[in-house]
């Protein structure tokens, strides 16, 4: 029955440092903004490039 006393450690560890549903509410908005953010500078430098492509031809 070693399985067993495996189990329930690993069940009251992961109880132990799984976050609560604040702080996982809180790393998805982070990753979400960041995500935004990241695309913004994506379509900005995608601009820049293509009006000095069309400003060269």
């Amino acid at each position: 029955r070693t399985f067993v006393n495996e189990d329930r450690y690993v069940k009251a560890k992961h109880t132990t440092v799984y976050p609560s549903a604040e702080q996982l509410d809180a790393v998805q908005s982070m990753v979400s903004n960041v995500e935004c953010a990241l695309k913004s500078v994506s379509d900005w430098l995608n601009e820049k490039e293509s009006s000095a492509a069309d400003a060269g031809r």
